[in-house]
Protein backbone atom coordinates (compact mmCIF):
# COMPACT_ATOMS: atom_id res chain seq x y z
CA UNK A 1 0.00 0.00 0.00
CA UNK A 2 2.83 2.44 1.25
CA UNK A 3 5.40 1.62 -1.96
CA UNK A 4 2.38 2.22 -4.72
CA UNK A 5 1.63 5.44 -3.09
CA UNK A 6 4.98 6.56 -2.98
CA UNK A 7 5.38 5.83 -6.70
CA UNK A 8 2.47 7.11 -8.18
CA UNK A 9 2.73 10.34 -6.42
CA UNK A 10 6.83 10.80 -6.13
CA UNK A 11 7.65 8.91 -9.63
CA UNK A 12 10.83 9.93 -9.23
CA UNK A 13 11.94 9.17 -5.97
CA UNK A 14 14.45 6.99 -4.29
CA UNK A 15 12.83 4.83 -1.90
CA UNK A 16 14.41 2.65 0.97
CA UNK A 17 13.65 0.06 3.28
CA UNK A 18 14.30 -0.99 6.74
CA UNK A 19 13.20 -3.96 8.51
CA UNK A 20 14.55 -2.72 12.60
CA UNK A 21 15.50 0.08 14.03
CA UNK A 22 19.04 -0.28 13.93
CA UNK A 23 18.50 -0.92 9.96
CA UNK A 24 16.41 2.79 9.78
CA UNK A 25 19.26 4.52 11.58
CA UNK A 26 21.82 3.47 9.50
CA UNK A 27 19.98 4.24 6.64
CA UNK A 28 18.90 7.89 7.75
CA UNK A 29 22.78 8.61 8.89
CA UNK A 30 24.14 7.69 5.75
CA UNK A 31 21.77 8.39 2.77
CA UNK A 32 20.12 11.57 2.67
CA UNK A 33 16.93 10.99 3.20
CA UNK A 34 14.15 13.38 2.72
CA UNK A 35 11.47 12.23 3.91
CA UNK A 36 10.35 9.06 6.38
CA UNK A 37 7.74 6.48 7.04
CA UNK A 38 8.33 5.08 10.68
CA UNK A 39 6.39 2.59 12.75
CA UNK A 40 6.67 3.77 16.64
CA UNK A 41 7.75 -0.10 16.78
CA UNK A 42 10.35 -1.39 15.50
CA UNK A 43 12.81 -4.29 16.28
CA UNK A 44 15.28 -3.88 17.88
CA UNK A 45 14.76 -0.26 18.65
CA UNK A 46 12.01 1.75 18.63
CA UNK A 47 10.88 4.08 15.76
CA UNK A 48 10.95 6.99 18.32
CA UNK A 49 14.46 6.42 19.68
CA UNK A 50 15.71 5.99 15.99
CA UNK A 51 14.33 9.65 15.13
CA UNK A 52 15.65 11.40 18.06
CA UNK A 53 19.14 9.65 17.36
CA UNK A 54 19.26 10.54 13.81
CA UNK A 55 17.88 13.97 15.57
CA UNK A 56 21.16 14.13 17.30
CA UNK A 57 23.40 13.67 14.14
CA UNK A 58 21.35 16.65 12.38
CA UNK A 59 19.01 14.15 10.51
CA UNK A 60 15.10 16.71 10.35
CA UNK A 61 13.33 14.39 7.52
CA UNK A 62 9.63 14.60 7.04
CA UNK A 63 8.41 12.56 9.26
CA UNK A 64 5.04 10.60 9.56
CA UNK A 65 4.87 8.21 12.59
CA UNK A 66 2.10 5.03 11.88
CA UNK A 67 1.00 2.75 15.04
CA UNK A 68 -1.63 -0.31 15.23
CA UNK A 69 -2.70 1.65 18.17
CA UNK A 70 -3.52 5.12 19.36
CA UNK A 71 -0.95 5.94 21.79
CA UNK A 72 -2.60 8.10 24.70
CA UNK A 73 0.61 10.52 24.44
CA UNK A 74 0.60 10.81 20.33
CA UNK A 75 0.25 14.22 20.22
CA UNK A 76 2.92 15.13 22.54
CA UNK A 77 4.85 12.25 21.16
CA UNK A 78 4.37 13.52 17.41
CA UNK A 79 5.49 16.72 18.44
CA UNK A 80 8.38 16.12 20.30
CA UNK A 81 9.73 14.35 17.36
CA UNK A 82 8.36 17.25 14.96
CA UNK A 83 6.60 14.71 13.14
CA UNK A 84 3.74 15.75 10.46
CA UNK A 85 1.44 13.30 10.89
CA UNK A 86 0.37 10.55 12.63
CA UNK A 87 -1.45 7.14 10.95
CA UNK A 88 -3.07 4.53 12.52
CA UNK A 89 -2.96 1.59 11.02
CA UNK A 90 -4.89 0.34 8.48
CA UNK A 91 -4.45 3.77 6.67
CA UNK A 92 -5.46 3.77 3.42
CA UNK A 93 -3.43 4.65 -0.23
CA UNK A 94 -5.24 7.82 -0.34
CA UNK A 95 -3.90 9.14 3.01
CA UNK A 96 -0.26 8.50 1.96
CA UNK A 97 -0.33 9.97 -1.34
CA UNK A 98 -2.21 13.09 0.52
CA UNK A 99 0.85 13.49 3.07
CA UNK A 100 2.95 12.66 0.47
CA UNK A 101 1.35 15.15 -2.02
CA UNK A 102 1.89 17.98 0.45
CA UNK A 103 5.49 17.50 1.04
CA UNK A 104 6.19 17.81 -2.47
CA UNK A 105 4.52 21.05 -2.38
CA UNK A 106 6.16 22.11 1.06
CA UNK A 107 9.22 21.45 -0.58
CA UNK A 108 9.06 24.38 -3.03
CA UNK A 109 9.51 27.88 -2.32
CA UNK A 110 6.59 29.10 -1.37
CA UNK A 111 6.60 33.42 -1.94
CA UNK A 112 6.13 35.33 1.27
CA UNK A 113 5.72 39.06 1.74
CA UNK A 114 5.66 40.08 5.47
CA UNK A 115 5.00 44.01 5.30
CA UNK A 116 5.33 45.53 8.79
CA UNK A 117 6.60 49.04 9.26
CA UNK A 118 8.64 48.31 12.34
CA UNK A 119 12.15 46.79 11.43
CA UNK A 120 12.40 45.04 14.80
CA UNK A 121 8.40 43.71 14.05
CA UNK A 122 9.36 42.35 10.71
CA UNK A 123 13.17 40.53 11.74
CA UNK A 124 10.52 38.89 14.85
CA UNK A 125 8.06 38.06 11.72
CA UNK A 126 10.44 36.53 9.36
CA UNK A 127 12.22 34.66 12.25
CA UNK A 128 8.44 32.57 12.93
CA UNK A 129 7.90 32.51 9.65
CA UNK A 130 11.73 31.01 8.42
CA UNK A 131 11.01 28.23 11.36
CA UNK A 132 8.20 26.85 8.91
CA UNK A 133 8.53 23.04 7.59
CA UNK A 134 7.47 25.16 4.10
CA UNK A 135 10.40 26.18 1.90
CA UNK A 136 10.02 30.20 1.89
CA UNK A 137 10.93 33.05 -0.20
CA UNK A 138 10.53 35.63 1.41
CA UNK A 139 10.22 39.45 0.41
CA UNK A 140 9.80 42.42 3.02
CA UNK A 141 8.86 46.26 3.02
CA UNK A 142 7.93 49.14 5.04
CA UNK A 143 5.25 50.75 2.72
CA UNK A 144 2.07 50.14 1.69
CA UNK A 145 2.68 51.31 -1.56
CA UNK A 146 5.59 49.16 -2.36
CA UNK A 147 3.56 46.46 -1.28
CA UNK A 148 1.44 46.79 -4.05
CA UNK A 149 4.11 47.20 -6.47
CA UNK A 150 5.67 43.92 -6.03
CA UNK A 151 2.58 42.35 -5.83
CA UNK A 152 2.35 43.75 -9.37
CA UNK A 153 5.34 42.15 -10.42
CA UNK A 154 5.16 38.64 -9.06
CA UNK A 155 2.12 37.33 -7.24
CA UNK A 156 2.46 36.24 -3.77
CA UNK A 157 1.29 33.01 -2.49
CA UNK A 158 1.43 34.71 1.40
CA UNK A 159 0.75 38.29 2.26
CA UNK A 160 1.14 39.03 6.67
CA UNK A 161 0.21 42.44 5.96
CA UNK A 162 0.82 44.97 9.46
CA UNK A 163 -2.33 47.71 9.51
CA UNK A 164 0.99 49.59 10.62
CA UNK A 165 2.57 50.80 7.39
CA UNK A 166 4.51 53.63 5.65
CA UNK A 167 2.56 55.56 2.85
CA UNK A 168 -0.95 53.97 2.60
CA UNK A 169 -2.38 51.97 5.37
CA UNK A 170 -2.01 48.15 6.10
CA UNK A 171 -6.01 47.75 5.62
CA UNK A 172 -5.92 49.67 2.47
CA UNK A 173 -3.34 47.65 1.32
CA UNK A 174 -4.41 44.50 1.68
CA UNK A 175 -7.63 45.03 0.22
CA UNK A 176 -6.05 46.25 -2.82
CA UNK A 177 -3.86 42.86 -2.92
CA UNK A 178 -6.45 40.95 -2.69
CA UNK A 179 -8.27 42.65 -5.38
CA UNK A 180 -5.26 42.49 -7.61
CA UNK A 181 -4.64 38.66 -7.22
CA UNK A 182 -7.70 36.70 -5.32
CA UNK A 183 -5.46 34.02 -5.36
CA UNK A 184 -2.97 35.41 -2.90
CA UNK A 185 -3.92 34.32 0.50
CA UNK A 186 -3.59 37.86 2.78
CA UNK A 187 -3.43 37.76 6.24
CA UNK A 188 -4.02 40.96 8.37
CA UNK A 189 -1.92 41.32 11.43
CA UNK A 190 -3.70 42.33 13.98
CA UNK A 191 -3.28 43.56 17.98
CA UNK A 192 -3.82 40.98 20.88
CA UNK A 193 -7.00 43.18 21.49
CA UNK A 194 -8.44 44.49 18.13
CA UNK A 195 -11.88 46.21 19.23
CA UNK A 196 -13.56 43.48 16.80
CA UNK A 197 -11.77 44.81 13.87
CA UNK A 198 -11.29 41.12 13.00
CA UNK A 199 -14.50 40.94 12.46
CA UNK A 200 -15.54 43.77 10.66
CA UNK A 201 -12.18 43.11 8.00
CA UNK A 202 -14.60 39.76 6.40
CA UNK A 203 -16.74 43.04 5.39
CA UNK A 204 -13.87 44.46 3.26
CA UNK A 205 -13.15 40.59 2.06
CA UNK A 206 -10.31 40.25 4.47
CA UNK A 207 -11.32 36.67 5.44
CA UNK A 208 -8.17 35.56 6.86
CA UNK A 209 -6.39 37.62 10.19
CA UNK A 210 -3.86 36.94 13.18
CA UNK A 211 -3.28 38.61 16.28
CA UNK A 212 -0.64 39.19 17.65
CA UNK A 213 1.31 36.98 19.13
CA UNK A 214 1.21 34.66 16.54
CA UNK A 215 3.88 31.38 16.00
CA UNK A 216 5.27 28.81 13.56
CA UNK A 217 1.89 26.50 13.58
CA UNK A 218 -0.08 29.47 12.26
CA UNK A 219 2.02 30.16 10.00
CA UNK A 220 1.83 26.39 8.85
CA UNK A 221 -1.96 26.41 9.16
CA UNK A 222 -2.31 29.77 6.54
CA UNK A 223 0.47 28.12 4.47
CA UNK A 224 -2.09 24.95 4.09
CA UNK A 225 -5.22 27.34 3.23
CA UNK A 226 -2.88 29.12 0.57
CA UNK A 227 -1.99 26.17 -1.28
CA UNK A 228 -5.16 24.21 -0.82
CA UNK A 229 -3.53 21.35 1.53
CA UNK A 230 -5.94 18.99 3.33
CA UNK A 231 -4.72 19.98 6.78
CA UNK A 232 -3.14 16.90 8.82
CA UNK A 233 -4.94 15.40 11.87
CA UNK A 234 -2.06 16.38 14.01
CA UNK A 235 -2.11 19.84 13.19
CA UNK A 236 -5.67 19.75 14.14
CA UNK A 237 -5.29 18.69 17.28
CA UNK A 238 -1.87 20.47 17.94
CA UNK A 239 -4.58 24.07 17.24
CA UNK A 240 -7.12 22.41 19.02
CA UNK A 241 -4.93 21.95 22.15
CA UNK A 242 -3.63 25.44 21.81
CA UNK A 243 -6.73 27.24 22.07
CA UNK A 244 -8.35 25.12 24.33
CA UNK A 245 -4.93 26.22 26.46
CA UNK A 246 -5.76 30.47 25.70
CA UNK A 247 -9.01 29.65 26.91
CA UNK A 248 -8.25 28.05 29.82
Amino acid sequence: MVMPAIRETLPTARIHEAKSGPEALALLRSQKIDAVIMDVTMPQMSGPDVVTEARRDGKRPFLILTSAVVLPNWGMLCTELQAYEFLKKPFSQEDVQNLLGNFARMSKPTRVLIADAGDQTRAMVRKVVSASRFAMDIHETDNGGHAIKLARMKPFDLVLMDSNLNGISGLEAACQMQNLHPETTVVSILPSNDGGLGQSLKHLGLTHFLRKPFFTRDIDLMLHVAHNLRRPYLMNAVMKAAQTALAS
